[in-house]
């Protein structure tokens, strides 16, 4: 969606990462904040709720990854959205742009 490389990591490398979650957390950042700054600064775009950065205590005693299998299967919850798709992504971050609290041009 946007040309960039992603992936998702299951329960076992989750679980090493939580070994390590502080350079983990300081890792992401480094990689992330100094370009999502850049993108915001050249669109003009001061003040956003957006951003990519990473807390450390938030990550510190929660799972990483979600099995959301036991709220469906015990409570018969349904899911509005069960898989994201590329279209809702878009739209969301279409969105954001509209509001000026994302930077435009980035969508592929």
């Amino acid at each position: 969606m946007f040309g960039i490389k992603t992936g998702f990591f299951g329960s076992m490398l989750s679980n090493l990462a939580k070994v390590n979650m502080s350079a983990v957390v300081d890792e992401s950042n480094e990689k992330h904040m100094q370009p999502w700054s850049v993108m915001c600064r050249e669109n003009d775009i001061l003040n956003t709720p957006l951003s990519p950065y990473l807390d450390k205590e938030l990550l510190k005693n929660n799972s990483t990854s979600v099995d959301g299998t036991k709220i469906t299967e015990e409570f018969g919850f349904e899911y509005k959205y069960p898989q994201p798709t590329v279209e809702e992504l878009r739209r969301i971050v279409e969105e954001a742009v509209s509001q000026s609290i994302f930077p435009p041009g980035f969508l592929v």
